[in-house]
């Protein structure tokens, strides 16, 4: 047996390895507990470039130093 890490970019995908292992052709191993909550930074991770997170970071201090 091989043991493999994957990265899932697709829900689909994730149906695809539950229904492979109904059939007992693999077993998933580590997943993750769906009701953890997602950061942030890895929900968002590579969506913004970094000219538009730095205008996001400048844009929320300012309005949190409003308060």
């Amino acid at each position: 047996m091989e043991t493999l890490l994957i990265e899932i970019k697709n829900k689909k995908a994730l149906g695809i390895l539950h229904e492979l292992e109904e059939l007992d052709l693999i077993k998933v191993v580590g997943q993750k507990d769906e009701n953890l909550k997602q950061t942030f930074a890895d929900k968002y991770w590579s969506v913004l470039t970094l000219e538009e997170s730095d205008s996001l970071t400048k844009h929320l201090e300012e309005i949190r130093n409003e308060w």
